[in-house]
């Protein structure tokens, strides 16, 4: 009984339900293609990106932009992480909110001075 104490615990729950279709990642070799959303709630994608250079990923309104892609860059929503591998690289990330999906049709298309070779999208459709 040395070590008693005090604490405030803060939880941050995240009540959604995510749909079995929406977790795998499927693969897009044409920048510039429509994803639909079929919930009524934004989702937030793993988005995988197949490249080099300087590239754009343009979602619905948003642009995200990545600089000196060296071969892949992973862009984790639920983490908000950039990473390849065990490398992180967030400092290759040239925004402040990660790409989201609204409900409905999001079109899609990327660009750049860079070469994007295929983008694979987890939608990760959720709603409550």
């Amino acid at each position: 009984m040395h070590n008693v104490g005090r604490a405030k615990l803060t939880f941050s729950c995240k009540p959604y339900l995510y749909r079995k279709d929406g977790v795998y990642a499927e693969k897009y070799t044409q920048p510039d293609f429509t994803l639909t959303n079929p919930e009524q709630y934004r989702s937030v994608p793993d988005i995988t990106v197949y490249g080099t250079g300087n590239i754009y990923l343009n979602i619905g309104y948003n642009q995200y932009y990545m600089e000196d892609i060296r071969s892949q860059i992973i862009l984790d929503g639920e983490l908000m992480h950039a990473y390849s591998g065990t490398t992180p690289l967030n400092e290759k990330i040239r925004f402040t909110e990660f790409p989201y999906l609204r409900p409905g049709d999001n079109q899609i298309s990327w660009g750049g001075t860079g070469t994007v070779r295929s983008v694979y999208i987890a939608p990760n459709w959720r709603t409550l």
